[in-house]
């Protein structure tokens, strides 16, 4: 979860992002590494620089007003196996049912500037069902923290896909995000979702959420925005909930 702005009561500050190291603890993060938001929509396996052992189950609805409501989403299931190495399997899916079978793999490169920027890649290969395909992802994360409030990250890369009907396809991704760290609890940020396919057709969302981690265990995050493609603009809204074991 975000750090908040220390205070000389608060404590020790190891990794000096603003978060006491006794808030880091209560909510399951390395005291030593500096703390950076996910963003809601895109999902990563979990932070950089997560610790071996860390598993986390969550899920996501997401709803599109265009028409009839539209709803996706589906469980996750999230594991670090390594410092700073993850692995993640998905089940994406909507009122139709299972839409694929999905899974990535998230490693950390070593960070600089004192640990306040961190940077890491992020694999991911996908079953497609109906029609029948397959689809690859392949993107550099990199974060930096400004200072004990604000915080951007980024996710930059490409996109292939082939199906049986339909032929192949490919696409850039670009993912920025911006956040303000309200207190140790609870993020304000935003999120720009960009997908540039190779027809010239582009999909982008911009989302404004909310984090909330009340507990170690807990994590809730919530947002609101529009969506806006091809087939013109529409309102977005999603909500994750994600439970650290």
């Amino acid at each position: 979860m975000a750090p908040a702005r220390a205070s000389s009561a608060d404590g020790a500050d190891t990794d000096h992002d603003g978060t006491p190291d006794a808030t880091e603890i209560e909510l399951g993060l390395d005291p030593k590494v500096v703390t950076i938001p996910e963003p809601l929509l895109f999902d990563m396996v979990r932070g950089l620089g997560a610790r071996r052992g860390e598993l986390e189950v969550n899920a996501l609805v997401q709803t599109v007003s265009r028409g009839e409501h539209l709803v996706t989403g589906g469980p996750e299931l999230e594991y670090v196996f390594a410092n700073g190495y993850g692995v993640e399997l998905e089940l994406p899916a909507s009122s139709k049912g299972i839409d694929a079978w999905k899974a990535s793999v998230q490693g950390t490169l070593p960070a600089i500037a004192d640990g306040m920027i961190t940077h890491g890649w992020l694999a991911t290969g996908e079953y497609l069902l109906g029609p029948p395909g397959v689809r690859a992802t392949g993107l550099y994360i990199a974060a930096a923290r400004f200072d004990t409030r604000w915080s951007v990250l980024t996710m930059i890369g490409a996109r292939v896909s082939g199906r049986r009907r339909g032929g192949s396809g490919h696409a850039g991704v670009v993912n920025p995000s911006v956040f303000y760290d309200l207190s140790g609890h609870l993020t304000i940020g935003v999120e720009a979702n960009s997908i540039l396919e190779g027809d010239g057709t582009r999909d982008l969302v911009l989302l404004p959420q909310i984090h909330w981690q009340p507990t170690r265990e807990l994590k809730l995050q919530l947002g609101s925005g529009a969506q806006v493609d091809e087939a013109g603009a529409t309102f977005l809204s999603a909500l994750r909930i994600s439970f650290m074991y």
